[in-house]
This record gives C-alpha cells, structure tokens and sequence, in this order.
C-alpha cells in the first residue's frame, strides 16, 4: 500500500537525516540520493533504488559501512512493516547481492 502524504513527508525527513549520517560516518555524501529524496519525496526514491543495486550501496560496502545503506536503515525500522512489499523485498535482495 502506498504511504500517505504525512509518512512520505516523515520518511522523505528520515532519509534526509540519515544521509546526513552517512556523511558523518563514512565519509560518504549521497548527493544523488539527496537530490531524489528532495525532489521525489521517500516513496518515489525507494521506488528506483531499491529496483537495482545501487551505487551508494557498493560505495559503502567499500568503505566497510554497508550497515550505514539505505537498503539497512529500512529493514531496521518501523518502515518495513509500512512499506510496500516489493520495495522491502528489493532491499534485501540488493543487500545480499551487494
């Protein structure tokens, strides 16, 4: 089920917050993924990255901070039970295939 506008507005924060992290913490700034989130909101911006895996995703594992994607930070909140199943599903393949 889609998210309504209130929780694509949380999320859409959430993921701004967390590329934020990131930064801080691997040294990595997600620019693109920033500029998704901004313009599409969450929902749209999971859509199209978790259909493939991502670069941030391996630019992560590179660093030894895979634990810091986007891919994690959702299997690891509230989201996953909210989100479409398809998007989760994705994530978990991208995590294993990474």
């Amino acid at each position: 089920m889609p998210l309504t506008e209130q929780q694509n507005i949380r999320l859409t924060r959430e993921l701004l917050d967390h590329c934020n992290r990131i930064r801080r913490e691997a040294g990595y700034n997600p620019i693109s993924l920033r500029s998704m989130l901004t313009s599409e909101g969450a929902q749209r911006t999971l859509r199209k990255i978790s259909s493939r895996e991502t670069s941030g995703l391996a630019r992560l594992y590179e660093l030894g901070h895979a634990t810091l994607s986007i891919e994690q930070y959702i299997l690891d909140s509230e989201w996953v039970a909210v989100l479409e199943p398809g998007i989760v599903n994705q994530c978990r393949a991208n995590l294993r295939e990474a």
